[in-house]
């Protein structure tokens, strides 16, 4: 896989994911497994989080309006880079969705618990998906 190829992988991946995140606490919401002032204090905390990491990907999309995967051949990456870019974004993504789900429907821990929670997770995966997605879009494509 080039570099082209994860970056277009993932972007989509944060950007899909990002808005069925979003998608998910407003259905959470409609079948009250949220009230209003926890799910408003979840997209207060997770908006400007999932904003960043999306810029990066908008960016980037936004610099190569004309498909850059079908005009340049991209650098050949390891796959342990691969396995260990996916991986780091495939699970911030489910351990957050499990989390606010449990929360949700089964109650198993207290909101300022979850807060609390997602903090650290936002915090430790967020210092690893930076650098991951500064080593992917922050370079030139060519």
């Amino acid at each position: 896989m080039t570099d082209i190829q994860l970056k277009t992988q993932l972007g989509r991946f944060i950007f899909f994911s990002s808005f069925a995140l979003f998608l998910l606490l407003i259905l959470f919401y409609l079948l009250a497994g949220l009230d209003t002032n926890d799910l408003m204090e979840l997209l207060r905390i997770l908006g400007p989080v999932k904003a960043v990491y999306m810029a990066g990907f908008l960016k980037y999309v936004i610099a190569n309006k004309s498909n850059p995967e079908a005009t340049q051949v991209g650098k050949p990456l390891s796959s342990l880079y691969q396995i260990v870019a996916k991986q780091v974004i495939y699970c911030h993504f489910s351990i957050l969705i499990i989390l606010i789900t449990l929360y949700a429907f089964f109650n198993i821990i207290e909101f300022d618990s979850l807060k609390t929670t997602i903090a650290c997770i936002e915090a430790f995966f967020g210092a690893y998906l930076g650098m991951v997605l500064t080593s992917l879009f922050d370079q030139p494509t060519a």
